[in-house]
This record gives C-alpha cells, structure tokens and sequence, in this order.
C-alpha cells in the first residue's frame, strides 16, 4: 500500500521574478483552457511562424519538424529530430517578432504538451528566448505518454518569442514532440484533467501522489535562492 507521500522543492529560477510551475501527466485532451499561440499545435502541417534559430540549420545538431507521428490533440506536434550526437548548446525554433503580445506586468503562464517516452537524454523544453523574466517549461525525460507542463511569468516588455528547444547531452535517434504551446492570462488559464497513474518521481519537480488514487500532479515553487523539504507520511 503506498502512504501519502508529500515533497516540496524549492529551484533556483534565473530570472527576477520568481515563477510557479507544474506538471500533469496523462493529460486529458479537450479539458483545461489556455491560449495556444499562431500554430502552436502545428495544424498547418509546417513550421510556420516558427522559424529555425540562427545561426541556420542550428550548428547542424537538429530541427523541428511538423509531424504526424504523435499528437495529443489535432493531427501534428512539432518534433524534435537530432542529426548529430552533441553535449551543450542545441537547437531551437522559435515564434516570429511579434507574434505573441502580452500586457506588461500582468501574470501569465507558459506552457506546452510534451512526449518523451522516446527519450533518454538530454533536455526538451519551452523558454522565452532568454529573457530577463525568462520562464522555462520543462518536460520530464523518458515519461511514457503525453504531459502538460506549465510555468508562470511576468513579462517587462509587450511582446514575446517562445522557444522550443533540445540541448544537453543529447543522442542520435531520439524524438521528442511538443504540441499546444500556449501563453495565457494566468486568470483565465485552466490545466486539463488527468487520467493517471502513480509515476517514478523527476528530479526537478515536486510530485504528490495520493494512494489507491489514479492521480499524478507535480508542482514546484522556482525561486532565486535553491530550498527546500520532504514530508513522508
């Protein structure tokens, strides 16, 4: 019989604000709301509006592709495909100047529907190019089936790029797919219903599972300074 089992972690966040984050495994297409940016769900069939980062062809280590392999709502994600074995910098599409407008100083969240029961390295994930709010939206590697991830940001300017990228240590032959990218008004975002399931518990997020119940929900507190506690019951 599994016991109740809490942990709560505190991460370092590399922006001046700090940001809530979460994590839902299982997720549930055609529950939650949020605001999914100009083809992020990758409908057109293409990248569109989700040009490559220079320099081009990303130093060589990879591209996303629109395809239909996976997806969690629709026909198409976008799909992370490594042309060369690579530790560090990798590489990234992101949205065109201008394509997302947000408010200055009113709170939204990032967030995205990740597959990565393909992956065993490196990292795949959504950011805000680097800004000085930046907010990173994390997927949990190897997880079998879809999650929807999130993290919360305050932005200092009116318009933003979002980002996928794939970096670490990453290897040939691996696909990750990232599908429903959305940036919301923390006041009218709402995460989709889960399915599932008791998971093994990821290194960075915080996982409360409740016995006998089908219900997984990560949560994580980002802040400047790195603390944190563990409670088992």
């Amino acid at each position: 019989m599994l016991g109740r089992f809490l942990l709560a972690v505190g991460l370092v966040f590399s922006g001046l604000i700090s940001a809530e984050a979460g994590t839902i495994l299982h997720p549930v297409p055609g529950t939650g709301s949020w605001n999914t940016v100009s083809n992020g769900g990758f409908e057109s069939g293409t990248m569109a509006g989700w040009p490559a980062l220079d320099p081009p062809a990303n130093f060589g280590r990879g591209v996303f592709q629109a395809s239909s392999q996976q997806a969690w709502s629709g026909t198409y994600s976008a799909r992370a495909t490594t042309m060369n074995a690579f530790n560090g910098f990798g590489y990234a599409n992101l949205t065109n100047v201008g394509l997302v407008s947000v408010v200055v100083g009113q709170r939204y969240v990032l967030s995205g529907v990740f597959f990565t029961g393909e992956l065993t390295s490196g990292s795949l994930y959504l950011d805000l190019s680097d800004a000085v709010f930046e907010s990173q939206t994390a997927s949990v590697i190897s997880q079998p089936g879809w999650q929807f991830a999130w993290t919360e940001f305050t932005p200092l300017v009116n318009a933003l790029r979002v980002r996928l990228v794939r970096d670490g240590q990453v290897k040939v032959g691996e696909y990750g797919y990232v599908d429903e990218v959305g940036v919301t008004p923390l006041s009218s975002f709402r995460a989709p219903n889960t399915r599932s399931a008791v998971v093994p518990e990821p290194t960075s997020l915080a996982l409360c599972v409740a016995g006998g119940v089908g219900m997984a929900w990560q949560m994580t507190r980002k802040r400047r300074q790195r603390s944190g506690s563990a409670l088992c019951e």
